[in-house]
């Protein structure tokens, strides 16, 4: 995720009342989705750093429709959620008019049923759950940092929230051109029969390498670790790669068996010329929102190209007499070839 502006633009100009207005949905009193995710990937890099844990509560009211009365009944959702949070906690869209997520700060994984129970409990007052419309609703509650793992090794971020802040920092490095870099070690096929001490080494290795700034999660669920380097770029690849190594040598990794099968990557963005430019050549399949990008659009792309193709073939059979009677002429009324050449001095 990327290393936001910490004063986004609209704070820049006290003034400008129109920019405050474009990061609120005003129809329900929420952030934009841009907004809350910059929010939310802040504070995730806020727990790296101090371990403040934070409740994320995504509702997701997409199934809701746009009928009679859903306009209605999803601002009495806001409303009652409004109940339901502090001055300190963020509330905004998760995914525009899809899903509505609600940051509480300082609540943990104990805190869960507490927040559920005061949750159900404004919409009960609110007299919701009495609604048909009620039974479309999905609400989640994710914990940070996340104490559900597999290997119970020391990541905080699951593959789903570390691949959204993968996206983020993508986007931020193609706006600012500051790189960063990728690094994905793989456990192996057979990670599942890896110990649990053995995966808790080698995250604990990774911590001495990573700084406050890093950001290291699940990939892939308890399969392929991934460390997002920011300001890191091509050519730091063999300073962080003498550093893993070095780190997992001091910890005694290297010398256990189950080291074989551990492969680690590294991917720069953006690309650079450089020793390594054959090696780590840009993989979109690196970054899940361009293939899901990529399978939305597909048809339309080819929708695109046939126009094209059509398009082109139809001009050409217009205009072909003209392009047979426009040489016929000017070689009627001038002399030498249709075609100006000249030779360059």
């Amino acid at each position: 995720m990327n290393v936001l502006r910490i004063t986004p633009n609209w704070q820049k100009n006290n003034n400008d009342m129109g920019a405050e207005a474009s990061i609120h949905d005003t129809a329900y009193n929420l952030y934009q989705e841009s907004y809350f995710r910059e929010m939310l990937y802040l504070e995730c890099c806020r727990v790296e750093r101090s371990q403040r844990p934070f409740l994320l509560v995504l509702l997701d009211i997409s199934r809701i429709g746009s009928g009679n009365g859903s306009l209605d009944f999803k601002k009495r959702i806001v409303s009652a959620l409004n109940s339901t949070t502090r001055e300190i906690d963020i509330k905004g869209w998760y995914k525009n008019n899809q899903v509505i997520g609600i940051m509480f700060f300082s609540m943990t994984v104990d805190d869960t049923a507490l927040i559920q129970k005061k949750v159900l409990g404004s919409f009960s007052r609110h007299s919701l759950q009495s609604s048909p419309l009620f039974e479309k609703l999905d609400i989640k509650y994710h914990a940070f940092p996340d104490k559900e793992n597999t290997y119970k090794p020391n990541i905080k971020f699951k593959s789903d929230l570390f691949c959204e802040m993968l996206y983020i920092e993508r986007r931020r490095a193609e706006r600012s051109n500051n790189p960063f870099l990728l690094m994905l070690l793989n456990l192996g096929e057979d990670h599942k029969e890896k110990n649990h001490k053995f995966v808790k080494q080698i995250t604990d290795a990774l911590d001495s390498t990573t700084r406050e700034v890093d950001l290291k999660g699940w990939y892939k669920n308890n399969r392929i670790i991934g460390v997002i380097f920011t300001a890191m770029s091509t050519k730091d690849i063999d300073l962080i790669n003498d550093k893993v190594i070095g780190a997992l040598k001091a910890n005694g990794i290297t010398d256990s068996p189950l080291y074989d099968s551990v492969q680690i990557t590294y991917h720069p963005f953006p690309e650079e010329s450089s020793t390594y430019k054959e090696e780590l050549e840009f993989d979109p399949d690196l970054y899940r929102d361009l293939e899901h990008k990529k399978s939305k659009k597909w048809p339309l792309l080819y929708l695109k190209r046939a126009i094209d193709i059509v398009g082109s073939l139809v001009a050409l059979l217009i205009f072909l007499p003209a392009f047979i009677i426009i040489p016929i002429i000017i070689k009627l009324t001038s002399k030498g070839p249709v075609f100006f050449r000249q030779k360059r001095v």
